[in-house]
């Protein structure tokens, strides 16, 4: 599974995501989530924000994201111009993106 944080300042936020996949290439394309916490403090820890499906792309790198909260296939929506997931049985089927159409095995 791919995992990435990012610290930004001052806000000390960290960005995970993850894609469904492991190891995508160049060429591949995947879903996954993306979700940004704080650090938050020793005795509290950190606290999280929204849940957001992602369609990652070009080595596992982030193209878009639905401004929608939820799950992979919860999103209902919110997905900029070219950009979409299609789920079949609560799995995602095909990934839409400005580059064309994907089925995901």
């Amino acid at each position: 599974m791919h995992v990435s944080s990012i610290l930004l300042l001052p806000l000390s936020l960290v960005a995970f995501s993850s894609a469904l996949r492991t190891g995508c290439r160049d060429g591949e394309v995947a879903v996954g989530t993306w979700q940004t916490c704080t650090l938050g403090d020793p005795r509290g820890g950190p606290s999280c924000g929204d849940l957001h499906a992602t369609i990652y792309a070009n080595d596992c790198g982030m193209i878009s994201y639905s401004r929608n909260e939820g799950d992979i296939c919860d999103v209902d929506g919110g997905w900029p111009s070219g950009y979409g997931l299609r789920c079949d049985n609560n799995n995602p089927s095909i990934a839409y993106t400005t580059g064309g159409n994907f089925a995901l095995n």
